[in-house]
């Protein structure tokens, strides 16, 4: 494994930690503050404080844990563009709990201090819409 290859996998790692323990302030620090976040089923967010909102959704319905699976990086100057899957376990309060699996693309920019940041984050799950 490589540098590159080390440094998404800690960052992710650090995001399924933040996620599954509803750490906003750690799981923000993985997004620019410019970021895109696209989801099934929703507008467009743009931005830091858009994306701050959707997790605070996220975490009222009961995520629990997540896992991410890198499956593919190319890096491109400042870029780093990232394909892998995800599963995700939600426990919705007064729900039966539920795990998603799906699929992810993220580009990842370097900021000021040469860190990688999600700056364009896409995922959709493999379950059919109902």
């Amino acid at each position: 494994m490589n540098s590159v290859d080390t440094q998404v996998q800690e960052v992710n790692e650090r995001f399924c930690a933040a996620l599954a323990t509803h750490d906003l302030e750690t799981l923000m620090e993985y997004y620019a503050d410019d970021v895109s976040l696209l989801i099934p089923g929703a507008p467009p967010m743009e931005g830091a404080e858009a994306v701050r909102d959707y997790y605070t959704n996220v975490f009222a319905a009961g995520v629990s844990g997540a896992e991410m699976r890198t499956r593919r990086l190319e890096e491109r100057g400042e870029l780093l563009i990232e394909h892998g899957e995800y599963t995700m376990s939600l426990d919705p309060p007064g729900g039966d709990a539920v795990e998603d699996v799906g699929k992810y693309t993220v580009v990842h920019r370097k900021d000021a201090h040469g860190r990688w940041r999600c700056w364009f984050d896409m995922f959709h799950s493999d379950t059919a819409a109902g």
